[in-house]
């Protein structure tokens, strides 16, 4: 298989749903301002499935002990993980093992 390329992104800006397509904005955030590089758009059922693969991922992520437990949502609040600070994230070896972003975005140490 050749090579497939890849892309580093600091996060996700927008998220929208137009025209009947979730269209999600990849953000790099090396300059002043958050800057969208790229934008994936998507199908509603790709969407959930996307959806669906990055909450298998958080489970696993706290089974492996990389962030702690989900707590119950408070009313009118959105359930989500709840990270470790980055010195525990640090001492985990998947964390550890990761080493730091290889992005053109980071001066190489």
């Amino acid at each position: 298989m050749g090579t497939v390329p890849e892309i580093f992104i600091d996060g996700f800006g927008e998220v929208a749903f137009k025209e009947g397509l979730i269209r999600i904005e990849l953000v790099s955030l090396s300059g002043a301002e958050p800057e969208v590089r790229q934008r994936i758009i998507m199908t509603t059922p790709a969407f959930l499935q996307a959806v669906q693969l990055q909450q298998n991922m958080v489970a696993r992520f706290e089974e492996a002990g990389i962030i702690r437990a989900r707590r119950p949502a408070a009313a009118g609040s959105a359930p989500g993980p709840v990270a470790t600070p980055a010195a525990e994230q640090a001492a985990t070896p998947v964390a550890a093992s990761a080493g730091p972003p290889r992005s053109p975005n980071f001066p190489s140490s």
